[in-house]
């Protein structure tokens, strides 16, 4: 049975007390994967890692509602930023760290084999900087997924081509079964989430009352108090059944979820539909036909994290109106933004593909497959008309309200047909052959509109706005590929691959055409040799890979462009926009990966081990022009380089497996480090030792700090004078302040004369994750997942703007209670190190308690088998991080990680009841 020890006893004959205890496998060899290969191939012949996930598994024991959750520490090398606590936003997803220094980092996402969207930014763009930020991943229901399949770089990416530097993430949904009478899974989730400790964790401000009295308050408290608490504990709600099985020549598997889901935030809910049909047809020995549908409607409602939320008004609150009308509040009391403001999102997400596989003779086997990925998003917000006392809050152009609407319809279309060709050699000999075209389009449509100043009350459509204005834009981008690939087997044990493909994008420039990138890989079995006889060692198989892919250009970089004017009396005309480079090729990106995979002691711990080392030439930056060649602005040019390497650990182990007792384990542990190598055709500066450097603006807008691309450093880097010292005098006020000297003086300078020094990379240095399940008498399960990220910086500016925007932190008041360093900092107008605050952190994300009824209760109700689960989310957090949660942060920029009062992760419970029949 795959994925089980095989087993040989000696028995007597008329034994009757005879127990064969079967041991699963922790390294499966003969397990199949789709991803990154022309067909279906067995692991034991792939020479890159591909992680796989079953969806099935960790449903029984962790149950979870979104797609990101199941990635989250299963897979080591992948980071999972959630950006945001709030119900129905999504995360980014980074394999293997950085490999670009400007375009996207996210991986390519195929469903069922084609690609679908991968944005992990929609939504109402003005929510602020990261509660806006809806995951497209989030769409597809893990209760749909049978597996999810993770290839991390360009060794494993070649058959994906122009895209897929950044790895790629395969999910494959639930098929029926030939021949097979129809089973119905029903399940039903009930839950909570709440903001835990939210007095402990939302500072108490400190500042003067109108009478001048200097007071501390903590709005938490009071408003609890008051009997108007700020946040509230948010209902969770899942609803899924399904069918599947199979007649004589087809299968199917057909479903259907409900999911309502209330955040901490009254603004913040979520309800989405989803169904799916999956259908498979043997319409002959030769030909199959696979079908696959699903569609999602989907309905978000976000709470401002910026500016316009109850967090943010709660975090900067005001002493001196504590009594008032504000109650403190700084701008206007919660119950103002809970029926004023909405942010939204409303969503049509189909997806569809048709797969044809032929097979002519027994060793040629040919497939095509079409799909397409729709998703039509209407993305608005609204703040309504005020009038009377609620106007008095704002401005009179404020309080008469505002809309805007975005409407984005994007497509993602995908052909692909390859041919296989499976022969044997000879004996010991085996041959695959497989040729493969590919066609990729995506085309996005937006049509954007804002309106200002409602004219009435009531009102809430564009028409009813005073001030309007409208724009419409057209984005597509084409790929076409061809590939080639031979895999030669000996004795199925040494494996070796070559490919190679050839690109061309839309985006790339008028004088540049084709991209080949190659890729090999080998793969051994070695504890299959003849000469292996290391008992301890189970099995054992050495592989290693090099392989190039890129990543094309955005779609106008290479274009000249013009944008309309007025001119004239009014007539229409153009003037230059963007100058365009027809020379702009793709950042192309090369890695090494070698890699061991062992078991040891017949299977009850499997290892892998992964190393790799890859490097991004051609990478696209921006040029400044000079304003006299006609065009203003900047020119993208191929003109920076990256390198990039890590290492990968996993382990599985069957610590115990006796018939009233089971404890498996699974753990894993990535190191990445990253170095930019050039950037000198487009440096904005040197540092002293002379390397160059490109210094980009942040949106943690604060002196003194700043982002780098600085050669000999991480990619996107935080930059900035830091102060290593200072004395306070008796009232409080930071004196003989020094900062960090640099490699060049090597000793503490005055702040004045110091230089900019590294203050710490945006990325992880170091991932984690460590599972622990429990069995007791196969029915009763216990687990726990605990991951942690290590060895990086956020931007943190709730204390900078609480400390000297606002002034009202403690240590503003009282700074002979805290370190002269740090109060040297917030009494700065330009030192503001601090900011770059340490987001390394530790979490128990979830633990859970599952009971397999006994079947002979469940078959009076009619069901094979029914289990119930508890689990708890995001129960504890171990962190130096200085505001509410070191794992939200602005999500729209790949390098520009920082937090203004983002919606923390709350805690959450669960109960689900799962039964089949």
């Amino acid at each position: 049975m795959l994925g089980y020890v095989a087993l040989l006893r000696t028995v007597a004959v008329g034994a009757t007390d005879v127990r064969l205890l079967i041991v699963r496998t922790a390294l499966k060899l003969d397990q199949v994967v789709v991803t990154g290969t022309a067909g279906g191939a067995q692991r034991r012949t792939l020479g890159n890692a591909v992680d796989q996930i079953d969806i099935g598994e960790v449903q029984k024991t962790m149950p979870v509602n979104e797609v990101q959750s199941m990635i989250n520490g299963r897979s080591a090398g992948v980071t999972v930023a959630p950006g945001t606590g709030m119900v129905g936003a999504g995360p980014r997803i980074r394999i293997r760290g950085v490999t670009t220094l400007s375009l996207s980092d996210q991986p390519l996402v195929y469903v069922d084999g084609i690609r679908v969207n991968n944005n992990v930014a929609s939504g109402p763009t003005n929510q602020g900087y990261g509660s806006g930020s809806i995951s497209r991943l989030g769409d597809f229901s893990p209760e749909d997924i049978e597996s999810i399949e993770i290839i991390k770089g360009p060794a494993a990416a070649t058959l994906y081509g122009t895209e897929a530097a950044n790895g790629v993430i395969q999910i494959i949904t639930k098929k029926g079964r030939i021949d097979a009478p129809a089973e119905w899974d029903v399940s039903v989730r009930q839950g909570a989430n709440w903001f835990d400790n939210a007095a402990g964790r939302v500072p108490e401000n400190w500042g003067l009352d109108k009478d001048g009295q200097l007071i501390g308050v903590n709005l938490v408290e009071l408003e609890a108090a008051r009997g108007t608490p700020l946040f509230r504990t948010g209902h969770l709600q899942n609803y899924d059944l399904s069918v599947k099985g199979g007649s004589p020549r087809s299968r199917y598997f057909l479903s259907g979820q409900s999911q309502r889901n209330q955040g901490i935030d009254v603004n913040n809910d979520l309800w989405r539909y989803s169904m799916r049909s999956n259908l498979g047809l043997q319409l002959s020995n030769k030909w199959n036909v696979d079908a696959n549908l699903s569609y999602v409607k989907a309905s978000t409602n976000l709470a401002s994290d910026i500016g316009a939320g109850v967090l943010f008004n709660t975090m900067f609150s005001t002493n001196v109106d504590i009594n008032g009308p504000r109650r403190g509040f700084r701008s206007s009391p919660p119950e103002i933004f809970h029926t004023r403001g909405m942010a939204n999102q409303e969503l049509d997400h189909f997806t569809g593909s048709v797969i044809v596989s032929h097979t002519p003779f027994s060793w040629l086997t040919q497939r095509l497959t079409l799909g397409l990925d729709q998703t039509q998003e209407i993305n608005s917000t609204i703040s309504t008309y005020l009038s009377g006392a609620d106007a008095a809050f704002f401005s009179p152009t404020s309080a008469r309200g505002s809309k805007s609407r975005n409407d984005v319809a994007a497509a993602v279309n995908t052909v692909d047909y390859v041919i296989t060709a499976n022969k044997s050699l000879g004996p010991n000999v085996s041959s695959s052959s497989s040729f493969g075209l590919q066609y990729f389009r995506r085309a996005t449509n937006t049509l954007a509109t804002t309106g200002s100043q409602f004219t009435g009350p009531g009102l809430t459509t564009l028409t009813g706005t005073a001030l309007t204005n409208a724009g419409e834009d057209l984005i597509a981008n084409v790929t076409v590929g061809s590939y080639a690939q031979q895999q030669l087997g000996w004795k199925d044990r040494l494996f070796i691959t070559g490919a190679l493909r050839v690109d061309n994008n839309s985006a790339f420039g008028e004088d540049f055409k084709w991209v080949t990138y190659p890729k090999g890989s080998l793969s051994w079995v070695v504890n299959e040799m003849p000469f292996w006889t290391v008992d301890a060692v189970s099995s054992l198989r050495v592989r290693a890979a090099y392989g190039a892919s890129g990543h094309q250009p955005d779609a106008f970089a290479a274009l000249r462009t013009f944008q309309p004017v007025t001119i004239g009396g009014g007539e229409g005309g153009v003037s230059p926009q963007f100058v365009g480079n027809p020379e702009l090729r793709p950042e192309r990106g090369r890695e090494l990966e070698m890699g061991v995979d062992a078991g040891l002691l017949n299977e009850r711990f499997g290892v892998h081990f992964n190393f790799y080392s890859g490097r991004t030439d051609d990478a696209i930056l921006l040029k400044p022009l000079a304003p006299s060649n006609g065009f203003p602005g900047s020119q993208y040019v191929n003109a920076g380089s990256l390198k990039n390497s890590g290492v990968e650990l996993a382990l599985d182990a069957q610590l115990m497996q006796r018939r009233a007792f089971e404890w498996s384990v699974g753990f894993n542990i990535s190191s990445n480090s990253n170095e930019v190598l050039d950037v000198s055709a487009v440096a904005s500066g040197a540092d002293v030792n002379g390397a160059d450097y490109i210094k980009f603006p942040s949106n943690l807008d604060t002196p003194g700090i700043h982002l780098r691309h600085q050669v000999g450093y991480p990619a996107g880097s935080y930059f900035g004078h830091k102060i290593v010292s200072a004395t306070l005098d008796q009232n409080g006020v930071a004196r003989d302040v020094m900062c960090a000297g640099g490699f060049k003086s090597g000793s503490p300078l005055p702040c004045a004369d110091a230089p900019d020094v590294f203050l710490g990379q945006t990325d992880p240095k170091v991932l984690g994750a460590i599972t622990n399940t429990f069995t007791f008498f196969n029915r009763l399960t216990l687990s726990t997942l605990v991951d942690w990220k290590q060895g990086f910086v956020h931007g943190e500016n709730d204390t900078l703007v609480r400390c000297q925007l606002f002034q009202n932190c403690r240590a503003y008041w009282f700074p002979l209670e805290y370190n002269p360093v740090f109060v040297a900092g917030i009494q700065s107008s330009s030192l503001h190190d601090f900011a770059a605050a340490d987001a390394s952190f530790v979490k128990l994300r979830q633990v859970t308690i599952g009971y397999r009824v006994p079947e002979s209760f469940a078959q009076r109700l009619g069901a094979k088998s029914l289990r119930v689960v508890a689990a708890a989310n995001n129960l504890r957090t171990w962190t130096d991080w200085t505001s509410l949660d070191p794992e939200t942060y602005f999500l729209n920029n790949t390098f520009d990680k920082w937090s203004q009062t983002f919606t923390p992760n709350p805690m959450s419970v669960s109960f689900t009841v799962n039964a089949i029949f």
